[in-house]
């Protein structure tokens, strides 16, 4: 599959496979560039209490 040009974004999202599972700890991430191939430092992400 070829690459294609997108507009910036701003948005990461993460599944888990037991819907019902309560998270206790924390949750980072973290992304890499495309065009420098390098990683960004980690981000600890905000959970969504339901």
């Amino acid at each position: 599959m070829a690459q294609r040009d997108t507009e910036r974004f701003s948005m990461l999202g993460g599944t888990w496979t037991d819907p019902p599972a309560s998270v206790t700890g924390t949750v980072d991430a973290r992304t890499r560039a495309v065009r420098s191939g390098q990683w960004s430092s980690w981000l600890r992400l905000d959970g969504d209490s339901g």
